[in-house]
Formats: structure tokens, C-alpha cells, sequence
């Protein structure tokens, strides 16, 4: 497996970050948090979580470990060729207001803009 560090990684992220803001502000709204409160909570949490990526390392029983977010274009089960990962000039904090405008502002945070779907029975996306 090649491991990629190329300006590829910021588009990946941001759309991940976006992913991301769109799964919790769907789960708040199901479980009865009105849309003004779920939409402050995901600031809050996408700054926090963006700061954490980004700073912080976490306690494992391995040790202390910093989380690292990678993706690929085909589903890690069937053992892709590549792995993107940051080449150190992303940041998840500094991405937060940007992507929570997009979530937010430059579209309907109820019809779900962030695209997403399964793995084919290849790993490709079906």
C-alpha cells in the first residue's frame, strides 16, 4: 500500500468534517433537540473534536496514541493501493467555520447535502 501525502487530503477531510457535522445534527434533531440548539451543539463539538484531531493525543492501553484520519478510494477491506493521509498542512480547527457555513448556510442541513453511500461487493463505492 502506497501512503499519499498530497493537497488531494484537504478536499477528503473537509468532506469528512462535513459528513460529520451532517451525522450528529441528524441524530440531535431524532432524539427531539430543536434545530437552533443541535446547530449551536455542532459548533461547539466540530471546533472541540477539530481541536482534538488536530493537538491532542488520546490514552490507549497501548501508550498515548494521537489520532491520524486517513481515507482511500476504495473500502479498506479490499486492501486498497492507496492511503491518503495529511501532509501536515490541514487543519480540522481551522476548517470548523467553513464547513459548518456549507453545512449551514449554503445549504439545507435537512436533506442531508453531504453525500455518502455503501461499499460495493468490489470496495469501490457502490
Amino acid at each position: 500500500m502506497n501512503f499519499r501525502n498530497t493537497d488531494e487530503y484537504e478536499e477528503m477531510a473537509a468532506a469528512f468534517q462535513c459528513f460529520q457535522i451532517q451525522c450528529l445534527f441528524k441524530a440531535l434533531k431524532e432524539n427531539g433537540i430543536e434545530e437552533s440548539k443541535a446547530k449551536k451543539a455542532c459548533e461547539d463539538f466540530t471546533h472541540s473534536f477539530g481541536v482534538a484531531l488536530d493537538q491532542q493525543w488520546i490514552e490507549s492501553e497501548e501508550g498515548k496514541v494521537f489520532p491520524v484520519i486517513g481515507f482511500s478510494k476504495k473500502h479498506i477491506d479490499h486492501s486498497p493501493d492507496e492511503l491518503y493521509l495529511t501532509n501536515g498542512m490541514f487543519s480540522f480547527a481551522e476548517y470548523t467555520a467553513g464547513d459548518l457555513s456549507w453545512f449551514f448556510e449554503e445549504n439545507n442541513p435537512n436533506e442531508n447535502p453531504q453525500k455518502y453511500g455503501p461499499a460495493g461487493t468490489d470496495g469501490n463505492p457502490a
